[in-house]
């Protein structure tokens, strides 16, 4: 589209989300894609001469601006009925975070999914099987993993909150000496390219993540020259569950019907 990209990490930081929300400096940019993570609803609110702006991700759901946002309830409900489907009845999760240290939203409402997943298979929440993690990347999940392994009755599957916990849960199940996933089913979330290549390959959850690209970028050029002007909008890209062996074994590779 012959525009110019600047790319800033925030860290999560609420004065660096601020600068990037009021254009960085006077006329530096004509308009901001971001991932809010400190920043308040009432801090997007637009004003005259403010920066056209397009929300990604789970917070701020009350629609301060035009907002792409993947339906994390039922990407979690997809995948958990999946591990039903298979005849895994003890389903663990990895990846809840305290509500002090939570920065987003997607852990509670991916835990909604799961719920809801359980209680339609008519199978009881047990709190032992919901795991937490701070930072969601492969030590987090091989941890939480050997915590789910030493309970009395361990879990039959897991569901992480991402892929990256799931390949560190995978290892952990592999140094206890069991297998994925005849012991235990592991399926994460984000379709990242290490999961393919993993042994055994990960199930998971692929958003459409060129889909949220062209939606935010669409959206926030249509603000920029005025072509949208309406009511600001949540859209809610597509995503598909892509079985792989670390669920379904080797039939996971061989033709379907």
């Amino acid at each position: 589209r012959g525009y110019t990209v600047l790319v800033d990490h925030t860290f999560a930081d609420r004065a660096q989300e601020a600068m990037a929300a009021n254009g960085l400096r006077p006329h530096l940019i004509d308009g901001l894609i971001l991932d809010p993570q400190a920043l308040r609803a009432d801090d997007l609110l637009p004003t005259v001469g403010s920066i056209p702006t397009v929300l990604l991700g789970e917070r701020l759901m009350g629609r301060p601006r035009d907002h792409v946002a993947i339906d994390n309830v039922g990407a979690a409900r997809t995948i958990v009925n999946h591990l039903v489907h298979i005849g895994r009845r003890r389903i663990a999760v990895i990846g809840m975070q305290e509500p002090s240290i939570a920065t987003c939203g997607a852990p509670d409402m991916r835990l909604q999914g799961y719920a809801e997943a359980l209680s339609a298979a008519g199978i009881p929440q047990d709190p032992q099987l919901i795991e937490c993690a701070y930072h969601w990347g492969r030590p987090s999940g091989e941890r939480a993993m050997r915590n789910l392994l030493a309970l009395p009755d361990p879990p039959d599957a897991v569901f992480c909150f991402n892929d990256l916990m799931a390949l560190g849960a995978m290892h952990a199940v592999k140094t206890a000496g069991l297998r994925v996933p005849e012991d235990v089913a592991v399926a994460g979330f984000d379709d990242i390219e290490d999961g393919q290549y993993a042994n055994p390959a990960l199930t998971t959850i692929a958003p459409d993540k060129q889909g949220i690209a062209d939606t935010a970028v669409r959206l926030l050029l249509a603000r920029i020259d005025g072509t949208r002007t309406g009511p600001f909008e949540l859209i809610v890209p597509a995503f598909k569950l892509v079985v792989r062996e670390s669920t379904a074994g080797s039939s996971a590779l061989s033709p379907g019907p």
